[in-house]
């Protein structure tokens, strides 16, 4: 049986990563490993944002996307760490159907990183205050960011998706090898459609 094992631990995919993801998502069952610490995601992208844009970071995601949303083999994913944003997609998320999608204890997942969306809140919230010619204190900032930082701190949580059967179970690291191994033999009691039908990639 051919296994093709994918994981992400980088603010985005590069060109050549999602090039190479693309090739073994039609022949081989897929097992993707995720981690995008949010930390370094916006870091990176705050110093590298224009580079990202001109290299064809929406070209390399999109890519990622289409060869993960009609692959036809069994798809697996464990969330190791923090899965936030369009990773989460081209990831092989819960929206695209993984077969089996665990979660270890310390995994987050959310839309966006908490911190991300709340600047992103405020950022829009000063411009409109500077339209109207008013201004908010630095108290007034941090006590604008608190609900949404606090939100995102409890529905990130392992637990909430959990709550909400967005997965299919809190491992414990150890037993991944195991569950992995059970997911995978029993994938092998359908059948697999022989073609999938890929659209063009833009290599």
């Amino acid at each position: 049986m051919c296994m093709g094992e994918g994981g992400s631990a980088s603010m985005r995919i590069t060109e050549g990563q999602s090039t190479e993801g693309c090739n073994p998502e039609s022949l081989c069952t897929l097992l993707r490993l995720r981690w995008r610490p949010a930390d370094e995601v916006l870091l990176e992208a705050e110093s590298h944002i224009y580079y990202y844009e001109q290299g064809g970071i929406a070209k390399d995601g999109a890519k990622m996307v289409s060869a993960v949303a009609n692959a036809q083999v069994p798809k697996f994913t464990v969330i190791i760490g923090a899965s936030n944003g369009a990773g989460n997609y081209g990831m092989c998320g819960r929206a695209f159907s993984p077969r089996l999608l665990f979660m270890w204890p310390n995994a987050r997942i959310s839309v966006m990183g908490g911190e991300q969306a709340a600047n992103v809140l405020l950022t829009v919230k000063l411009d409109q205050l500077k339209r109207e010619g008013a201004a908010m204190t630095d108290a007034e900032q941090k006590e604008f960011l608190r609900p949404t930082l606090e939100k995102y701190e409890t529905e990130s949580s392992v637990y909430y998706p959990r709550a909400c059967i967005w997965d299919d179970g809190v491992l414990d690291p150890v037993e991944t090898r195991a569950a992995l191994a059970l997911g995978i033999a029993a994938s092998l009691n359908a059948p697999i459609p022989e073609h999938a039908k890929f659209g063009v990639f833009r290599m």
